[in-house]
């Protein structure tokens, strides 16, 4: 058995079991720069949900399924970018992982809808 954890910006995160022996495998890459640019009723993508986790693995799978920076600035309808979040949890190794896909100063300095940036 294998404990998983799972979490979003919305709910606290917590540990669930799962019966599957092993992780399931990985998701293709078309799959995964599909998901980059998909956003929920939130506005979460699957960056910012693997940034809130602390899942440095996902995130670097997402980073290298979409060679662009624009999903990597997306905000939710509160205005939080991954970014955002992996600072605000303490997410060091996801923190590292998007500053070393984009580390503009035009990325660090987005705001958050109550004025707050990653930083």
């Amino acid at each position: 058995m294998d404990v998983v954890r799972s979490c979003t910006p919305r709910t606290r995160c917590s540990d669930f079991t799962v019966s599957a022996p092993r992780p399931p495998p990985p998701l293709p890459l078309p799959l995964l720069s599909h998901l980059n640019g998909s956003k929920d009723a939130y506005g979460e993508t699957a960056l910012i949900n693997a940034s809130v986790c602390g899942r440095t693995d996902i995130v670097r799978e997402l980073i290298a399924a979409d060679g662009s920076v624009e999903h990597l600035r997306m905000q939710n309808i509160d205005g939080w970018t991954a970014l955002m979040y992996a600072s605000f949890r303490g997410r060091t190794d996801v923190v590292r992982e998007l500053i070393a896909a984009d580390g503009s100063a035009e990325h660090l300095r987005m705001k958050n809808n109550n004025g707050r940036t990653a930083l």
